[in-house]
């Protein structure tokens, strides 16, 4: 794992990620760190540039420009490397073990949603990202399924949640990046950024500084990476 200036090291760690289509640049200069523990929240209206950084993270779509380490490996260079091999135990745990042996188009919406972060458990990946993963759950699969997510920050992983809930977000995030038309407005701890708002008076200090930053305000201040 690369290490960063305070010698904690950085599981996931985007180094000015760029990212085009054709004419369309979707990330502009995309830097930040996730460290073992930390949940990231992934923030910013539909086209702000969630949905291509979740794929860059993972390997999916190559950069046009800068690198992106996961678990000391180069997503672009080695990326088989970089994700490596516990099927009761999720099964139990995600409510799916009389569903074992049906086929997955067979399934709920719900159930997809929850086979799907089973797969994603199996290896016991060091890096986690999920793109919206309470949808189609009932209330008891949101509890598992947030359960399971603090569940894996506490034993060590780098979580990255993309999500518009922002409910969510203020409930499971400890850091917050918030992107707008691509670029970055806001990287930080999500403390910091509720205290910053905690005398607005208004119920959700996250949704204060999502249409604060979104908007055309002046940007927070950004904490060294």
């Amino acid at each position: 794992m690369v290490e960063s200036g305070n010698g904690t090291p950085r599981v996931i760690d985007v180094r000015h990620l760029h990212r085009a289509y054709r004419e369309t640049v979707a990330v502009d200069d995309l830097s930040f760190p996730v460290r073992p523990g930390e949940i990231l929240g992934l923030l910013g209206p539909n086209g702000a540039g969630k949905t291509t950084t979740m794929r860059a993270v993972a390997g999916v779509i190559p950069p046009t420009r800068g690198q992106i380490v996961v678990a000391g490996h180069d997503v672009v260079r080695s990326p088989v490397a970089a994700f490596e091999p516990r099927a009761e135990r999720l099964l139990e745990q995600f409510e799916l073990t009389e569903q074992r042996h049906t086929l997955a188009q067979e399934l709920s919406r719900g159930m997809r949603q929850k086979v799907a972060i089973c797969c994603a458990y199996l290896h016991e990946p060091r890096a986690i990202l999920v793109d919206e993963p309470l949808t189609g759950l009932d209330p008891r699969g949101i509890r598992t399924m947030k359960a399971s997510l603090r569940d894996r920050a506490a034993r060590g992983a780098a979580i990255v949640i993309s999500s518009h809930l922002l409910a969510l977000v203020e409930d499971l995030c400890t850091h917050l990046l918030i992107l707008h038309r691509g670029r970055q407005l806001f990287f930080g701890e999500a403390g910091h950024a509720r205290a910053m708002f905690a005398a607005t008076g208004t119920d959700s200090p996250l949704e204060a500084v999502f249409f604060r930053v979104t908007e055309g305000a002046p940007e927070l201040p950004q904490p060294a990476l």
